[in-house]
């Protein structure tokens, strides 16, 4: 390796050294049950992020997962159908969660709102070398 491939080589290491989240990606899902929801208004809403980019969605009042992002409507009617799947799930733990928290303040109507997410990022720093 010559002086100006070690060069190089500092500086991308540098580069990651001082802005480790130059290639980071991350996976977020968002969750919104409402116990009474207004006209046109789902129950429950789900929306999955790539990088802050949504790339799915899934609500109660169309009861399947659809694609948000070009590139995901690519993907094969299999997958669709297990995302629909685990998002109704997902729409009924939310729900008795709700319930729950209703309970906990002794109150049986009314609107109320649960907010959920859950995620993680992934930092190719790691696969850099």
């Amino acid at each position: 390796m010559d002086i100006s491939e070690k060069k190089n080589v500092n500086f991308l290491f540098l580069l990651f050294w001082v802005n480790p989240h130059a290639w980071t990606h991350s996976l977020h899902y968002h969750y919104l049950t409402l116990s009474e929801p207004g006209p046109g208004l789902p129950k429950f809403l789900a929306v999955g992020y790539v990088d802050d980019q949504p790339f799915i969605r899934y609500d109660s009042r169309r009861g399947k997962a659809e694609p948000q992002a070009p590139w995901m409507a690519l993907v094969d009617a299999q997958y669709w159908e297990t995302e629909t799947q685990k998002q109704r799930a997902w729409e009924k733990v939310q729900q008795v969660e709700m319930w729950t928290v209703m309970g906990y303040h002794n109150q049986s109507g009314g609107m109320w709102i649960t907010l959920a997410a859950h995620g993680n990022s992934l930092g190719s720093f790691f696969f850099f070398f």
